[in-house]
């Protein structure tokens, strides 16, 4: 039996839970590293240090969702169902153009920021953001393809593995007197060529790797659907994103430093939504669960983070005091007022991913986009009058104004399918 053949013999309800379960135990130790990885960045850079990387990082994710037009996620679709006739050649052709494009788009636009804010990048942090750059996008579109074929466990345990390789050698960065933001985005570069080098290697021996070939009619087909998809992936990115980059713009690297300490502790508690919404994506695309399968588990998501995000809202001072140190204080009001748009996060995460996986994601890419152009309209506003509390709000009003157009588009295609299904 192939990789691409290969199937987990599994209850739809029992399977959607079984599957989220399965890649939590790494997912949960990537989201750990990356939080103990900020929390080192900040301590030992400081507010400007850590704001200086945290800008290059937004950089780097934001341009990598938009140059992969959606096709890590249209793959999921594409290579699947075979009346697509897209074979696994085309996409890995499609990637490394890719990849040359994310790299040229990145050092582009670190060269034209600071000539609209009042910082200056070193030459060695424009080279590292170009290697970081590359790597990144790699792992996305290797990550893409491995999910595609159920590899979920294995694709979240090569980031774990890479997570942990950075968070060691920012460690040992953090014992010397001379570490700076270079080193450490070296740390991050080793760290990724690590996963990158894991997810090849378990791809070539499922044997899922073949010559990368140019086909210009699966390449149109894969970003036909792609396209759509981009709008889910680029909108999350914005929405998620842009506020850290807008924050570095107008207020300066030291309050995107304090900013992303506060994003990085809210963010860290979407474990659980991102594990159970790439198992709805992969279960509905290719019909192993049904629709009931994944209301059900949505309960069980919301029982489970309400505790988490109220414990760290009650407990923001001593939390980021202990952690950080007392120069990040004024990141406490940002971060209450971002765990209360986690809620919203888990919800449109979830549906989100759920018309993905029933096809409809132009439908579920123009919904992200109109969000995503509200949020960026409402930072543009907020930062500049209220500062970082003005980038929390606008960043919430955007989770909430997401959450409720995507469960209202969910619920009618659930209905729609339900119909059809009937007649």
């Amino acid at each position: 039996m192939t990789a691409s053949n290969r199937r987990l013999r599994l209850p739809s309800g029992a399977g959607m839970i079984g599957a989220s379960a399965t890649i939590v135990a790494p997912t949960l130790v990537s989201v750990g590293l990356g939080a103990l990885t900020a929390i080192v960045t900040a301590r030992e850079l400081g507010p400007e240090g850590r704001g200086e990387i945290s800008l290059v990082l937004a950089v780097v994710s934001i341009s990598s969702v938009l140059l992969t037009l959606g096709i890590n996620t249209s793959a999921r679709l594409a290579l699947v169902r075979p009346e697509h006739g897209v074979r696994v050649s085309a996409y890995l052709g499609a990637s490394i153009l890719l990849v040359a494009g994310e790299v040229v788009l990145v050092v582009l636009v670190l060269m034209v920021t600071p000539l609209i804010a009042s910082f200056q990048f070193a030459v060695g942090v424009l080279f590292l953001g170009a290697l970081y750059a590359a790597l990144y996008h790699c792992a996305v579109l290797a990550r893409g393809l491995l999910v595609t074929f159920g590899a979920l466990f294995a694709t979240s345990l090569f980031t774990a593995v890479g997570l942990t390789v950075t968070f060691s050698i920012c460690l040992v960065l953090a014992t010397t007197t001379t570490s700076g933001v270079t080193a450490y985005l070296l740390a991050f570069a080793v760290g990724l060529s690590v996963e990158v080098t894991g997810l090849v290697s378990f791809a070539r021996r499922r044997r899922l790797l073949t010559m990368p070939s140019v086909d210009l009619r699966q390449w149109h087909v894969l970003i036909g659907l792609g396209l759509p998809a981009l709008g889910v992936s680029a909108s999350r990115s914005f929405v998620f994103r842009f506020d850290r980059y807008l924050v570095a713009v107008f207020l300066g690297l030291g309050p995107a430093g304090i900013y992303s300490v506060a994003s990085t502790l809210s963010e860290a508690l979407r474990i659980v939504p991102r594990a159970l919404s790439e198992v709805v994506l992969h279960r509905i695309a290719s019909g192993r669960s049904d629709h009931g399968a994944v209301a059900r588990a949505r309960v069980v998501l919301f029982i489970v983070i309400a505790p988490m995000l109220l414990g760290l809202a009650v407990f923001a001072p001593e939390v980021i005091t202990v952690l950080v140190g007392p120069e990040y204080l004024p990141g406490v009001t940002p971060l209450r007022i971002l765990l209360i748009g986690e809620v919203a996060v888990a919800s449109f995460s979830v549906d989100l991913h759920h018309l993905a996986g029933m096809g409809h994601l132009a439908r579920a890419g123009t919904l992200g986009i109109m969000v995503a152009a509200a949020v960026v309209m409402l930072d543009l506003l907020l930062i500049p009058l209220l500062g970082l509390p003005g980038a929390a709000l606008a960043s919430v009003g955007g989770y909430f104004t997401f959450g409720v157009v995507a469960r209202l588009a969910t619920r009618r295609a659930v209905r729609r399918a339900d119909v059809a299904t009937a007649d």
